[in-house]
């Protein structure tokens, strides 16, 4: 009789639990949605005006190089870190990476600065070889970059379509598991010396992973860089325009990186929350791992196709 309080009265402490955690998560997002209109707007107005900072520094560099490269320098970074607060996908992409697979903070730390990295790159030489090499217009080099902008959404999709995939391959990996043990027939991993194990696959397929997710975020030039980086080139200062550019993607960088942290952290906590209230808590997130992958695979695919019919060609003034 007393085991049987216990239980419920353990039960009854886990619903508590959850409940609590939920209505924290439904506050606070209550709260970020009602703020966010202002807060993109806010975030659009101070873009505008570290734009116009960074091109009056561009200009004031031909006369005083040393004082306005050192404030292009912290304006650039601050920029990067507001650019990187609006909308876009690469934040979207590492949270659902970082939320629905065992990422460590280390690789997601790398993901989050190769990926602005390679948008600051892909920036630089698309405006370099349009711009020297075939002396390319501005609208000629803007309609270049909605169609990096154009392969990133597609880019999207397939990263979503692969980790539906993986997780349906997983899934079906642990039904024939489980069928195994229900027959007691030894399964093909125990008879197969001769194959891969399941480690190195899953070690494998989450290294390409990886590359496809900086590639799906980098492959978008950062619009922000390209424009500094004509301007830079009109008045004749273009080394410090890619100067400007890679501190810009450092500041993307933080910002994602900053995300990415409260990811993992959110989901340590969901972790140990299983662990603690559940009976069997390796077994549940085990089970739960693959269909959260499905569900986060859906969302990627759902939001490029959604990126792909709202957007917009021409560089916009806001970025």
């Amino acid at each position: 009789m007393q085991s049987t309080r216990s239980s419920v009265a353990h039960w009854l402490f886990s619903i508590y639990g959850l409940l609590t955690v939920l209505s924290l998560f439904s506050i606070v997002g209550y709260i970020l949605w009602q703020a966010w209109p202002a807060l993109l707007l806010s975030g659009m107005q101070w873009q505008r005006s570290l734009y116009s900072t960074l091109s009056e520094l561009l200009f004031d560099a031909k006369t005083e190089p040393l004082s306005a490269s050192i404030s292009l320098v912290s304006v650039s970074l601050l920029y990067g870190i507001l650019h990187s607060l609006g909308p876009g996908h690469g934040k979207v992409i590492v949270s659902t990476y970082v939320a629905t697979h065992p990422a460590k903070v280390t690789i997601s730390l790398w993901i989050t600065l190769l990926s602005a990295l390679m948008q600051a790159i892909i920036a630089i030489s698309l405006v370099s070889t349009l711009r020297f090499v075939y002396h390319t217009s501005m609208r000629d080099i803007s309609a270049h970059a909605d169609t990096f902008v154009t392969w990133s959404f597609y880019a999207v999709i397939a990263l979503g379509i692969a980790l539906i995939t993986r997780s349906l391959r997983t899934l079906w990996r642990m039904q024939l598991t489980n069928k195994a043990q229900d027959t007691n027939v030894p399964s093909m991993q125990a008879c197969c010396h001769h194959h891969a194990s399941a480690d190195s696959v899953n070690q494998t397929t989450s290294k390409k992973e990886i590359v496809s997710i900086i590639a799906s975020i980098g492959i978008r030039p950062c619009t922000g860089a390209i424009m500094v980086l004509l301007f830079s080139n009109m008045v004749d200062m273009y080394w410090l325009g890619i100067v400007s550019a890679i501190v810009m993607a450092l500041g993307t960088a933080m910002t994602t990186s900053t995300l990415a942290m409260m990811t993992i952290t959110g989901k340590k906590l969901a972790h140990y929350y299983i662990k603690h209230n559940t009976a069997k808590p390796t077994s549940v997130l085990t089970d739960l791992r693959p269909m959260v992958q499905a569900l986060g695979g859906g969302a990627l695919i759902i939001l490029g196709m959604v990126m792909l019919q709202s957007q917009v060609p021409g560089m916009s003034s806001v970025f």
